[in-house]
């Protein structure tokens, strides 16, 4: 989107969102089961914030990739994203218990 406004701004160039990434490296099992969880369920973390009324305990985002993930969610197709590389990815935050799609992250 950055590149695309830089173009029709006529060779403009640099920064269109400066406070929109934030790298944090994921180092520990919690860290990386807790950001898998933000992922996931981000929307209800968002809705619990207005007091609105949370999906249903079974809503899994259609448009993400946790319906798929079988480490996550149950599957129910191909994966829609590489396998995991890491050991904190693949095996590690399992420590902490599986995503449950009922979680309010951070709530």
């Amino acid at each position: 989107m950055s590149k695309a406004l830089n173009k029709a701004l006529e060779r403009r160039r640099g920064t269109v969102f400066t406070d929109r990434y934030h790298a944090e490296p994921l180092r520990t099992p919690r860290q990386v089961r807790n950001a898998m969880a933000y992922v996931l369920n981000n929307r209800r973390r968002h809705l619990h914030k207005l007091g609105r009324a949370q999906p249903a305990p079974t809503w899994v985002d259609p448009f993400g990739s946790g319906e798929a993930a079988d480490h996550v969610f149950r599957a129910t197709g191909p994966p829609p994203c590489a396998e995991p590389r890491t050991w904190l990815a693949s095996k590690g935050w399992r420590r902490y218990g599986l995503v449950r799609t009922d979680e309010v992250p951070g709530g």
